[in-house]
């Protein structure tokens, strides 16, 4: 029988036992996949405990209160759960930011402007 990174995730996640864990996957000679089990696992346990991530991309860096309003946006669409914030930097979005998680997407960059400006005219 073949298992998945997913399986062996979850073999993890209910035994709680990282050092079977490990001898189980020396046996089944795929220690390799070890960080991508560990990946599953975090994303199990993250959904589980109704834990959302949040990337927030923008163009430039982002003040301190230019994020904290940000957060305070996304806390008031999704209620009830714990927010994990990550921030990265990507210069093709030409301005502003892009907020995105499995919950929900907000385009407020320049290049989604665009982007939604040049669809309008192919209509």
């Amino acid at each position: 029988m073949k298992y998945s990174p997913s399986d062996y995730a979850n073999i993890l996640y209910k035994t709680k036992d990282a050092d079977a864990l490990v001898e189980l996957l020396k046996n089944h000679w795929v220690l390799p996949w070890l960080p991508k089990i560990l990946q599953r696992f975090e994303r199990l346990h993250e959904k589980r405990e109704g834990i959302v991530r949040i990337a927030i991309t923008s163009a430039y860096p982002l003040t301190k209160e230019v994020k904290e309003q940000i957060e305070g946006i996304v806390k008031k669409e999704i209620e009830g759960k714990t927010l994990r914030f990550s921030i990265s930097l990507d210069k093709t979005l030409l301005g502003g930011f892009r907020v995105e998680s499995d919950e929900m997407i907000i385009p407020a960059s320049l290049a989604d402007k665009i982007s939604q400006l040049k669809m309008s005219f192919e209509l």
